[in-house]
């Protein structure tokens, strides 16, 4: 067996190609951000040693694939009418041997949750407006666009964009459960520069990149309270915005090497991602405003394949390290027992150390003109919170973890011009997060997360549990004459 796998395994080297979301709350959302083409979805999403040749033909733009259009509709849907999308991406990939690259344009209607079924408490409610807040759809669009070119017969460089024109993220509405309503609106920058080389017997990836994403939440709140000269409720409305900003830099390296005739593969991915956050909003279910904060997110993976001509079967295996610093600063000068806090100064940090890891395995069968596969990815989030509270003087520790399980399966039937393929998925393990004090009602992006959702929980969490079901279509057309 070779050994060059396991040396490129161990270097110590900051590199990321892909992004790692953040999560600090067991929440449940609809899959809003995927987007693109993939061959291994429908049996675990295996792609450290499995080669995946629609997804990375768009994932990195270093990457070709033969010339085709894809049609991708999908539907996601959370239990408990949590909302979920509809998204209708259409992709093009071409390629003339030199220069390739890649199309993708997406619309989506995303659909809010009706938080009637959160079990939210609210006074008077019932009473006056059992409509309180209903459900709302907004419209996201995305475009992405990439560009390569080959140097030698084995050798790529490529560069890549996607933007998206975000009207609504999947489960703000219902972070602020006392909220009568939340507009949003804002974008996502998204670029990528690759390095690509394969041989008969290994290939390498490089990727740097780039996410810009910012977006603004006008948070419309309604007090209540008794007149007691008319001897009826009043309502008062006001109005506060809350800002989002979370830039990413990263670097990545992928290396998968073939180790035996059989179709044997082995596989390694390290990731790397730098975050800063500008502005973080201030949600219900943490005790304390919090402005900027930075994170650091590691990804370290081995995986094995077996790939055959009518058969494939893999595994992935992932730890996630993951580093977190936020705080709150003092807008006018506070007097505590232990001295003054000024203007600037921090008033509370919050530490985040995350030990989390991803387990993926799965299995293809080709039979004739149509093929199926099923698979599983378990991805255990764990962290350690420490809270200093500079005004009280105090210091608070938590521990939180949670299991995510997606089951995913599919269906791939092959016709002479085309080929349909459909895959499904169910995520479990997420929900709607409450304090165990009493605090309820949140739910938040459950993505690869274009946005990270760093919140800072003043008690333990505990979740109603809820599933994201996603139904995805795919229609490849080849444009080169073959599937």
């Amino acid at each position: 067996m070779k050994f060059k796998i396991f040396i490129l395994f161990f270097m110590p080297i900051i590199l990321s190609a892909q992004f790692i979301g953040i999560k600090t709350l067991p929440l449940a959302s609809g899959e809003q951000f995927n987007l693109f083409p993939s061959q291994n979805e429908s049996f675990g999403g295996m792609n450290i040693a499995m080669t995946d040749a629609w997804a990375e033909a768009f994932s990195n733009p270093a990457k070709g694939f033969k010339p085709g259009l894809f049609l991708l509709p999908s539907v996601s849907a959370i239990s408990n009418s949590l909302g979920g999308t509809e998204t209708v991406p259409v992709a093009w990939h071409f390629n003339d041997k030199e220069i390739l690259g890649s199309v993708m344009f997406s619309w989506q209607r995303l659909n809010g949750a009706k938080v009637e079924q959160n079990g939210f408490v609210r006074p008077f409610i019932d009473v006056i407006n059992s409509d309180f807040k209903k459900a709302g759809s907004e419209t996201n669009k995305y475009i992405y666009a990439s560009l390569a070119r080959a140097f030698g017969d084995d050798t790529f460089a490529g560069v890549s964009m996607l933007y998206a024109d975000l009207k609504a993220v999947s489960g703000v509405d219902i972070l602020y459960p006392n909220a009568e309503s939340v507009s949003q609106k804002g974008d996502m920058t998204e670029v990528k520069t690759g390095l690509h080389k394969k041989t008969a017997d290994m290939e390498w990836s490089i990727q740097a990149l780039y996410r810009n994403f910012e977006m603004l939440q006008d948070v419309t709140n309604k007090t209540w309270f008794w007149n007691t000269q008319t001897q009826s409720y009043v309502v008062e409305s006001s109005v506060t915005r809350n800002l989002d900003y979370t830039d990413t830099w990263g670097l990545h390296v992928n290396y998968r090497e073939k180790v035996s005739d059989a179709g044997l593969t082995i596989g390694t991915v390290f990731t790397f991602n730098w975050k800063t956050h500008p502005k973080i909003p201030n949600y219900e279910i943490m005790n304390i405003p919090r402005d900027p904060g930075s994170s650091y997110a590691y990804n370290l993976g081995i995986g094995i394949a077996r790939e055959q001509e009518n058969s494939r079967i893999g595994l992935d295996f992932i730890f996630e390290p993951v580093w977190s610093n936020t705080w709150a600063n003092a807008i006018d000068t506070i007097e505590t027992s232990f001295g003054k806090i000024y203007p600037g100064q921090k008033t509370v940090e919050n530490d985040f150390v995350f030990n989390n890891w991803i387990l993926r395995f799965g299995g293809y069968r080709n039979v004739g003109f149509w093929g199926f596969g099923a698979g599983v990815e378990l991805y255990k989030r764990n962290y350690n919170l420490i809270q200093q509270d500079y005004i009280a003087g105090r210091e608070r520790r938590q521990d939180q973890d949670w299991m995510q399980i997606s089951y995913d399966w599919g269906l791939s039937l092959y016709f002479r011009k085309f080929t349909l393929s459909y895959s499904g998925r169910m995520i479990t393990g997420n929900g709607v997060p409450f304090l165990s004090r009493g605090f309820r009602g949140v739910a938040l992006l459950e993505t690869t997360a274009m946005s990270d959702f760093i919140v800072a929980p003043s008690g333990k969490v505990n979740v109603n549990e809820a599933e994201t079901i996603t139904h995805k279509f795919t229609i490849h057309i080849p444009l080169d004459g073959g599937q």
